[in-house]
């Protein structure tokens, strides 16, 4: 897991981890999200991943897209913030 560089100062992402074929990302909230290749698909899912790495415009993706907003993986959020809740 990373920390979102968050270039324009106002992304509601706290953090990221990339996987091979998924992106989960944290809100500064400390919600965890897990977005798949089998919940929305490679593309999205590498799209993702590059704005990540970038540091930018990731939050108005996943806004721009509902079928990404609506689409990632329910898990057990509470027991997977604590076992990966950012610090800082």
């Amino acid at each position: 897991m990373e920390p979102y560089r968050n270039w324009s100062g106002t992304s509601g992402i706290r953090s990221v981890e990339i996987g091979p074929d998924f992106i989960r990302v944290w809100w500064k909230d400390g919600r965890p999200f897990l977005y798949t290749y089998a919940s929305v698909g490679r593309e999205h899912v590498e799209a993702m991943k590059r704005l990540a790495m970038r540091g930018g415009h990731l939050n108005k993706f996943i806004n721009e897209h509902p079928e990404i907003k609506r689409g990632y993986v329910k898990e057990n959020q509470e027991q997977l913030f604590k076992d990966h809740a950012p610090t800082g």
